[in-house]
């Protein structure tokens, strides 16, 4: 079912879903059933959407072939006043689609939207005021050309995040001319303000005035990922504004609002409320100038318990809280100074007592020292070993800025002039500085979620090969931190 039912409740017929689904929404629509206490008529797609027995929304392939059901069910429903019905139904195909991301849906998907979108324009003529009819129906036609317009800026909204995707994959791909990229990121940022618009225009008719917060929370979404999108694009040079710090701490506001925004809504357990945790952590987890990788792994972590739970472990929901835990503590990896080909590799642990690192060596070539075997594991000392940008760490045992002693940081860089790496400190007030690898310790994570991330990261690395310059870590020209107390422009040495 794709939900969060376990155990035999878990399986069911595609047939019987829908046959039960398309009697549940008639009865709503008709005003015979509710489907939720504080909800009205309008409500009928519910059952396409929410599994009645756990409250959650169905996900994968089985949502996309409830939306394709939902759609076909209510076909004939086209040029009346039912016509609301199928702009749903189609909106609901969309949106699953969105969902799916795969490469191959991109030209399904762009039919499917601008198929709702001329359903959209057709509805319109249709729920204008008739003043040959009573107060009642221009009451109703009022409300219904409310929400047809409420569905649009949802359509342009989901489009515009179709449109984004596809627009990462091609700059990801490299087969395409720059030119078809500047079309994708017009086309992008033509649908994303025409949401916003869209939405602020309905802040002034009557869905507007009686769900005013439903209008808000929409907008705010929008905000959120055209503030999160900003960066990517104005690095990549379409952007020509630019992308400051103060946009970037737009971005965290806005992103950490709608997150806490849907858990008041919706439940922290709601799928929904873990998506968003999820891209707000993301948000964290992408900065620029002010990496949080602490922060964003203590959030995915809760996230991942709460998703456990609610979901299910096999949860698609789930995996992708995991994927991001294995993202932020995958960069455990260390190359010797002896190697002249710096070969990055796996350090599977640390010993406390010998003061060692066991490394996983197996993919290493070539030798460290003339006439020296590598084997499948060796055990190398700290101070002989230069860390992985991103890695996360701790200070030990220096002398002259002992105050930094079991701090948390990460990895920025690597000074091969004067062997030392660039370390950025957890606690802000603690300037980031460079510090001797003899001083420095991988932070190695326990616990079920932290193994079943890096695993769950390295199948999705399997399944969709990813360059190492893609890691969530900012880039090295990106996340040089100097000492602006410092005359020569350099951190401190230690």
């Amino acid at each position: 079912r794709n939900c969060a039912c376990r155990g035999n409740s878990q399986f069911a017929h595609l047939s019987c879903l829908v046959e039960c689904f398309t009697s549940r929404s008639e009865d709503i629509w008709c005003g015979r059933q509710k489907a939720a206490e504080n909800t009205m008529e309008l409500a009928f797609a519910w059952p396409w959407e929410t599994c009645g027995m756990c409250k959650q929304h169905f996900s994968g392939k089985l949502r996309l072939d409830l939306a394709r059901e939902f759609a076909r069910s209510t076909e004939g429903m086209v040029g009346g006043v039912r016509i609301f019905r199928h702009i749903t139904a189609v909106g609901w195909v969309t949106k699953a689609l969105l969902e799916s991301r795969d490469q191959g849906v991109y030209d399904a998907s762009v039919k499917e939207f601008e198929k709702c979108l001329k359903l959209i324009k057709m509805a319109y003529p249709i729920y204008e005021n008739d003043p040959n009819q009573g107060r009642g129906y221009n009451f109703m036609s009022q409300y219904l050309h409310s929400h047809v317009k409420q569905a649009e800026g949802e359509v342009l909204s989901n489009y515009s995040q179709t449109v984004c995707f596809e627009l990462m994959r091609a700059l990801a791909r490299n087969d395409s001319s720059i030119a078809e990229h500047r079309k994708l990121y017009n086309k992008w940022h033509k649908l994303i303000t025409s949401s916003i618009a869209t939405f602020e225009g309905l802040k002034t008719t009557t869905i507007g005035m009686s769900a005013p917060q439903q209008i808000e929370s929409c907008l705010l979404h929008l905000h959120t990922q055209f503030a999160r999108m900003k960066k990517d694009f104005s690095l990549r040079g379409f952007d020509e504004t630019g992308y400051t710090e103060e946009d970037e701490e737009k971005a965290f506001q806005l992103s950490e609002q709608l997150m806490n925004t849907t858990i008041q809504e919706r439940g922290k357990s709601s799928s929904y409320s873990i998506q968003k945790a999820v891209m707000h952590a993301q948000n964290l987890m992408q900065a620029t100038k002010s990496w949080k990788p602490f922060v964003a792994l203590e959030l995915l972590v809760e996230t991942y318990h709460t998703a456990k739970l609610s979901l299910g472990p096999m949860h698609s929901d789930t995996r992708s809280v995991l994927i991001n835990i294995g993202s932020l503590i995958k960069n455990q990896k260390a190359a010797n100074k002896y190697d002249n080909g710096r070969t990055f590799c796996p350090v599977d642990s640390y010993d406390e007592e010998c003061d060692i690192y066991f490394v996983n060596t197996k993919g290493l070539t070539g030798t460290l020292i003339d006439g020296e075997e590598i084997g499948e594991e060796m055990g190398w000392d700290p101070a002989d070993v230069i860390l992985k940008r991103g890695a996360l760490v701790k200070c030990v045992d220096l002398v002259k800025a002992s105050h930094l002693n079991g701090k948390r940081g990460w990895i920025m860089d690597y000074d091969e002039k004067c062997e030392r790496h660039t370390v950025q400190f957890e606690d802000e007030d603690a300037k980031s500085c460079l510090v001797k690898p003899g001083n420095i310790r991988l932070l190695f994570w326990e616990g079920e979620e932290y193994q079943a991330g890096l695993k769950a990261h390295e199948d999705t690395k399997k399944s969709k090969p990813e360059k190492d310059s893609s890691d969530s870590t900012p880039s090295t020209a990106e996340s040089e931190q100097t000492d602006e107390n410092n005359d020569d422009g350099m951190p401190g040495l230690y």
